[in-house]
């Protein structure tokens, strides 16, 4: 009886040796488990919130002004639930817009923000969070980004997270059946959870999200695995028949499990380390096996292709036994991929569900996975707004060529216009008393006057944009713009203007209201295809009306420009989008998607704002606001000409055209002026030198070959600091005009020019000693 009962005991110790063995093995596997998904839960928290940083930290980096950074966020809110609202203010006004998400946005108005916890910051951008704050049973986080500005106040973006659906989208990426989840604030206080069972025994494990620790904590329980079951004390009883060669198997085997452990955690591990990677790429990718099929994708291959995942690989996770049959007119194609020579293009257009194609850059690579399974990694970036950036960039190319060769016309239409005014003055003189020939010329001089005007139009169109703000009559500037779209729209659209007599006076650049005016009018002639009319009012805005509106106008007084149209009208939709870049534009016609877009940033540069309204049946109506500076009379400010005195001192006169010498010339000798010509500056240089002590005063153009009238007066004031000059020319900007008068030029005409226009100003300068 000894030998059997030691040898039932031996057994008996042995077997319970063994279960108590893999009870321990079990019960670390199963925390591990826990511990696992508990470590993905947290990576995906943090996963969530750093996708968050880096889009608020280039949107705020790289928006030019509130509404461009708003309108980034409203595209990005909008693929996000759990950003509940989005609001931006500065320290002088407040907050100036918000994007609510959903109707707990509401609540936030009557919560109370918690105190600062901790910053995220690198070397220019700090991020600034509060410990999550409750409202009623809602729990919120909030994100504060600054918003670099130049010259205006300081700018911050509030970003308000619900902490329920931020663990919910969590739980969405990444489902966790069977687990209960909970998220803590750093101070202990529950904000987020799937709700607790009352089981007695479970396995629980709670840590911090990495970086964020102090923000957030996060907390799963799963029910205890449980060992001791009937079904094992009966294996256990099986068990006590086997023989000591089961003890000395379980022997051997528990000295290499431990081995195996390691081995198996390292593969999850670097699988896990693979498929994080790979999942949360900002570049799109796509692995492809030898035939060709799609065995793994990305979410951003998906969103790129705007394709689901489960579409991308049902082809690869339905199988076929046959795929050698199936496939055998590819076996070139799999000869090249097995020895890795495949050759790839660099760029391929990428077709979307749907039918669109996009431009992408592709790299390709060769990876191995398994046992000598090879797959081909391909990783697309789109680079369609690369694309568009640069037909923008071919666009403003040729705007500015066109812009100087406007100019360049126009400068010559100017001078050949002078010619013919001052040709037509001189013959109104020689024939006076013909009735008949005042006539002729008189038609001549206001011809040529309108001609100059349009000329005069065209470099106003194409002037480059002036640095000063300078106070203009709103009525001078429809008039102006008028005449601009008389020769700028079809002869199917018809132009008209309706001001008021207030007077009003807006501060600005008067070439970007141009522009503007031109933009809205332009955009209204592409919905009127087959012609129409088109309306330019103006008219003082009801203050109740502008305080509507905009809620920091902060009693000012707006003038309102109005560009209206009898065309289509616009449907609710695109009157909401219809000021974003290339909203409204055919594939052919880039520059009329940017249009309304440079006309909404002119506007708000000038600090107004712009309304649009729509109606069937009645058109369109775009309407600028901007601010009024003054009111002035109309026609108040003219000056009564005086009479045009002659006299007898030297003048130098220098053009390059023959024909404006020959008129200078003979009009300023018939009023008793002596006269030297040079056609350029370097003659003009030896007739000075030659006639110094005669020479009074010299008048030179501006543009002239071999040498123009910048050197020419730098070289005389040189040679004489008290010489006496003036400066003709077609056209000028502000900048250029004061270095001139800086440089010692008494005075400034612009071509064209009546004689006696010239003579005044001759005399003007002769008479300032």
């Amino acid at each position: 009886m000894l030998y059997p009962a030691v040898l039932f005991l031996l057994f008996a110790a042995a077997f319970a040796w063994l279960f108590y063995l893999l009870e321990g093995e079990e019960a670390g596997f199963e925390h591990e488990k826990v511990q696992h998904r508990l470590d993905i839960l947290c990576a995906a928290f943090q996963t969530a919130l750093q996708e968050n940083e880096k889009f608020f930290v280039s949107a705020t980096q790289r928006s030019s002004g509130s509404a461009g950074l708003r309108r980034q966020c409203e595209i990005y809110s909008s693929a996000h639930p759990e950003i509940v609202s989005i609001q931006s203010g500065n320290n002088e006004t407040g907050i100036r817009w918000s994007i609510p998400q959903d109707s707990s946005a509401e609540l936030l108005a009557q919560a109370v923000r918690g105190t600062p916890l901790f910053s995220f910051a690198d070397s220019s951008t700090p991020i600034l969070y509060t410990k999550p704050f409750r409202c009623n049973t809602h729990y919120f986080i909030e994100a504060r980004y600054p918003v670099p500005q130049r010259d205006a106040a300081a700018e911050t973006c509030y970003v308000f997270y619900s902490a329920e659906k931020l663990l919910g989208d969590v739980l969405r990426r990444h489902p966790m059946e069977n687990a209960e989840i909970a998220v803590f604030s750093g101070w202990g206080e529950q904000i987020a959870s799937t709700g607790y069972s009352n089981a007695e025994s479970q396995i629980r494990l709670q840590q911090g999200v990495a970086g964020y620790g102090r923000l957030l904590t996060v907390d799963i329980a799963e029910p205890a695995y449980t060992f001791w079951t009937a079904g094992t004390l009966a294996a256990a009883g099986g068990c006590a028949v086997l023989t000591v060669a089961v003890f000395v198997i379980t022997y051997f085997l528990l000295r290499d499990l431990d081995s195996l452990h390691r081995v198996q955690h390292s593969l999850r591990s670097s699988e896990e380390r693979f498929r994080a990677i790979f999942e949360n790429s900002v570049d799109a990718m796509r692995l492809v096996d030898r035939y060709g099929r799609t065995v793994m994708v990305n979410t951003a291959y998906s969103d790129l292709v705007r394709t689901s995942k489960d579409d991308l690989l049902r082809e690869y996770a339905a199988g076929d036994d046959n795929l050698e049959e199936r496939y055998a007119a590819n076996s070139a194609y799999r000869d090249q991929f097995d020895a890795g020579t495949l050759k790839l293009p660099a760029f391929q257009t990428v077709k979307r569900k749907g039918g669109e194609e996009i431009p992408a850059e592709v790299r390709h690579s060769f990876i191995n996975i398994g046992r000598g399974k090879k797959l081909l990694l391909s990783i697309f970036r789109d680079v369609s707004e690369k694309k568009r950036y640069e037909l923008e960039a071919q666009q403003v190319q040729k705007m500015d060529a066109l812009g100087e060769f406007a100019v360049g016309i126009g400068n010559n239409l100017k001078n050949i216009f002078g010619i013919v005014m001052n040709s037509a003055e001189m013959m109104y003189k020689e024939t006076f008393g013909n009735a008949q020939m005042e006539q002729y010329i008189g038609m001549i001089l206001r011809e040529s006057r309108r001609a100059s005007e349009l000329a005069d139009d065209l470099l106003v169109f194409a002037r480059s944009k002036s640095a000063e703000q300078r106070p203009v009559p709103v009525e001078r500037l429809i008039h102006q713009a008028e005449k601009i779209l008389q020769h700028s729209l079809a002869p199917a659209v018809t132009v008209g203007v309706s001001t008021d007599d207030s007077g009003a006076v807006v501060s600005g650049d008067i070439h970007q209201l141009h522009q503007a005016i031109v933009n809205l009018a332009m955009t209204a002639e592409r919905r009127m295809t087959g012609g129409g009319a088109i309306l330019l009012r103006t008219s003082i805005a009801d203050p109740a009306d502008v305080k509507k509106r905009i809620h920091f106008s902060e009693g000012k007084e707006y003038v309102i420009i109005a560009v209206a149209d009898n065309g289509k009208e616009l449907d609710e939709y695109s009157q909401r989008r219809i000021f974003e870049p290339y909203f409204n534009a055919r594939a052919t016609d880039q520059a009329a998607g940017l249009r309304l877009s440079v006309a909404y940033g002119i506007v708000q540069q000038h600090g107004g704002f712009i309304d649009v309204r729509s109606e069937a049946g009645k058109g369109t109506t775009i309407s600028m606001y901007l601010p009024v500076a003054e009111h002035r009379q109309a026609g108040g400010g003219h000056e009564v000409p005086g009479v045009i005195q002659g006299g007898s001192e030297c003048l130098l006169i220098v053009d390059d055209e023959e024909s404006f010498r020959q008129l200078y010339e003979h009009g300023l000798v018939s009023f008793g002026y002596r006269v030297l010509t040079a056609q350029d500056g370097e003659e003009a240089l030896s007739v000075y030198d030659k006639h110094r002590a005669e020479i009074d005063l010299v008048i030179s153009d501006l543009s002239m070959p071999r040498m123009n009238g910048e050197d020419l007066f730098r070289k005389l004031f040189a040679q004489n600091p008290s010489i006496k000059g003036i400066l003709a020319t077609g056209a000028i900007d502000l900048k250029a005009k004061k270095e001139f008068l800086a440089l010692g030029v008494r005075d400034i005409i612009m071509k064209p020019f009546l004689l006696d226009e010239l003579m005044a100003s001759v005399r003007k300068v002769l008479d300032n000693r």
